[in-house]
């Protein structure tokens, strides 16, 4: 195992073996490059979190709050029940308790942007995120407006700046995207059962506040603005998460 490394740089290496003669038998050369460094700053004493299911988030600091950097991934709540999954529209549309969808079904989706959640799931008392760490409400996604400045800044403060045809990127312009917080909001879109929409031109994150009884809110992201949003949606539509740290 290498340790240490620089980010951004590329290294050269090659192997090599002795034997007892003293004869030396050297390996062909390899190159890698290693990534780019990840913005933002690492919560103190909590640099990645680990869910249930064995998914590694990095953190990041912002304020006095701590976030995991990318959306949840799990299929369990903390307990190690299995979240439902795989129910077609109807189903999804008539569900009353938690369960999760993957954008269009696609195993790249998932890899990129996280699992897509019902408003159920997040408030289902087994507990979706992993232990420490909990689902925002929406005075901590307003607490997190706060200190960027308001909603007309803090939009652009947390979005990635990758834009289409890069993987995972946003659909030009991506208005006003800094990602200054390191948060490296994706445009993830949306799903109710297999119907996916919004895919490269928004982003949904949860909150487990209610504003009635069939509406959760929400925060949201878009490409043709820099804001953050808070809103409301009916609570059958499957959103991403990210966790914060209690």
């Amino acid at each position: 195992v290498l340790r240490g490394l620089n980010p951004s740089t590329t290294y050269y290496a090659r192997s090599y073996a002795k034997n007892s003669n003293g004869v030396v038998v050297y390996g062909n050369e390899v190159s890698f490059t290693t990534s780019a460094p990840l913005p933002g700053v690492r919560c103190p004493g909590t640099p990645t979190v680990t869910d249930i299911d064995g998914n590694i988030y990095n953190t990041v600091q912002i304020g006095t709050q701590c976030w995991t950097q990318s959306n949840l991934k799990v299929s369990k709540y903390r307990n190690g029940d299995s979240i439902p999954t795989g129910l077609n529209n109807s189903q999804w549309e008539a569900a009353t308790a938690g369960a999760y969808s993957v954008y269009e079904n696609n195993l790249t989706n998932d890899s990129i942007y996280g699992k897509l959640y019902n408003h159920y799931t997040v408030i289902d008392p087994r507990g979706l995120c992993p232990t420490g760490w909990r689902v925002p409400t929406d005075g901590d996604w307003l607490a997190l407006e706060t200190q960027l400045g308001g909603s007309l800044q803090a939009g652009g403060a947390l979005k990635s700046t990758l834009t289409q045809p890069v993987q995972g990127g946003w659909f030009l312009p991506n208005a006003g995207a800094t990602n200054s917080t390191g948060f490296g909001g994706l445009p993830g879109g949306a799903a109710q059962g297999s119907f996916g929409y919004d895919l490269t031109s928004n982003s949904f994150w949860w909150s487990t506040s209610l504003s009635a009884p069939n509406l959760g809110w929400m925060m949201s992201l878009s490409y043709p603005n820099p804001y953050m949003v808070r809103n409301t949606y009916p609570r059958n539509n499957g959103f991403s998460i990210r966790c914060l740290k209690d």
